[in-house]
């Protein structure tokens, strides 16, 4: 996908208009991040793993079709 906002470190939010699996380079974090899937077709939040920064991670969304992946530093 090319629909990517960063905050590098700190905060990634990405669109998957058609699902479907995607690589982000959290190399730029550090600690763990916490990971959530927005289904905007059903308008709901769905929580994800929590991740560690510093390399880069594969996610796939729990849902199909029209998908926003956040990613987050935890505090």
């Amino acid at each position: 996908t090319s629909f990517c906002l960063a905050d590098p470190g700190k905060d990634y939010v990405v669109y998957l208009p058609e699902g479907g699996e995607v690589t982000v380079d959290l190399s730029k974090a550090t600690g763990k991040m916490r990971v959530e899937w927005i289904d905007t077709v059903n308008d709901k939040t769905i929580k994800g793993k929590t991740v560690a920064g510093g390399n880069k991670e594969s996610f796939k969304p729990p849902v199909s079709g029209d998908v926003v992946l956040r990613i987050r530093k935890t505090t």
